[in-house]
This record gives C-alpha cells, sequence and structure tokens, in this order.
C-alpha cells in the first residue's frame, strides 16, 4: 500500500476493446477531477484479470472497482453497485482454456487470495456498466456507455468518503 493509503479505486478495461475500456476511462476522469492524489485514494488503471489481480489489490482495506459487464439483458450504459456478496460466485466459462486464471470470477479471486493469506480488502463495492460489444476491436466507447461514465465519476467520488470511513474502522478493529 504505498503512502499508507487505505482505498484503492481501481479501473479495469482495455483501450482497443471498444466499451470495455469503460473502467479506464473513468479512472482518467476521476484523476482530471480529484488531481493526481485521488484525494486519499489511489487510482489505478489495468487491462489485467484473473489471479493478477490480487497483486493489485493486497494491502488495501478498500477497494472501489469500476469495469464493463454483460448480464444479457440489462440495457446498454445502465449503471450497477454491487457489494462482494452480490458478485457472481462463478467467473464467466471459457470453452478454449477452462483452467485459465483470466476466467475466474472477482469473487473466487478475493476468495481464494484470502484462502491463502493475502491481505485483501475487505470492503470491495464494484460500479459495473452494462454493455453491449465489449469485445469489438475499436478505440472508443458506444454512445451509451460514454454517457455512463460521468455518472460513475459522480457516484465514485461520493463514495470515496465512505469506503475510507469504513476502510479505517474496519483497520481499527483489528
Amino acid at each position: 500500500m504505498s503512502d499508507g493509503k487505505n482505498v484503492l479505486v481501481l479501473g479495469l478495461g482495455n483501450d482497443c476493446l471498444g466499451d470495455d475500456a469503460v473502467g479506464l476511462l473513468a479512472v482518467r476522469q476521476l484523476r482530471r477531477r480529484l488531481g493526481e492524489n485521488g484525494s486519499g485514494v489511489d487510482l489505478v488503471e489495468a487491462s489485467a484479470g484473473g489471479m493478477i489481480l490480487l497483486d493489485l489489490m493486497a494491502g488495501y482495506q478498500g477497494l472501489i472497482l469500476i469495469d464493463a459487464i454483460q448480464t444479457g439483458g440489462g440495457e446498454t450504459g445502465r449503471i450497477y453497485r454491487l457489494t462482494e456478496n452480490q458478485l457472481p460466485a462463478v467467473g464467466p466459462e471459457c470453452s478454449a482454456a477452462p483452467w485459465s486464471a483470466h476466467h475466474i470470477s472477482l469473487r473466487q479471486i478475493l476468495e481464494t487470495g484470502r484462502r491463502v493469506g493475502c491481505d485483501l480488502p475487505r470492503l470491495v463495492i464494484v460500479y459495473a456498466v452494462e454493455t453491449n460489444l465489449p469485445q469489438e476491436w475499436r478505440q472508443g466507447c458506444s454512445p451509451q456507455v460514454e454517457r455512463a461514465i460521468p455518472e460513475v465519476v459522480r457516484r465514485v467520488i461520493g463514495e470515496i468518503s465512505a469506503v475510507k470511513a469504513a476502510a479505517r474502522q474496519e483497520k481499527g478493529a483489528q
């Protein structure tokens, strides 16, 4: 954990895959709004997935993660706020590599990491934006997802103080 910060805002995605970049773009907007120090939180962009996320999350008391989601029936651009208990218990299926650590759910990553003794956040909040074509090779998001990003940023800014307070309380209780 750098500089004694206790909260990580982690934006996930890929700039070359259209709507999948939503997490990265939201963190970039957060950086512009909050400044480089992130208002006392670490603002991190990552194009990684799977168990690699353990290294990014280790040492933090609180995590706000921003990513794309496909629910199969949601409206493109819809914003979901999920807690760890609301996350799917299993990851997406992948017939090409069912053993791959990239195809594991965030909930499985956190549970596995804790089981093996990783110091992972106890408070996890996910902001997910519904996408229609997250794997389309292009730069830039669809208009619906682009319109959702400022609202995600506004909600995350509103959430930061509460997450920091809860993380401090959790840290003090240990």
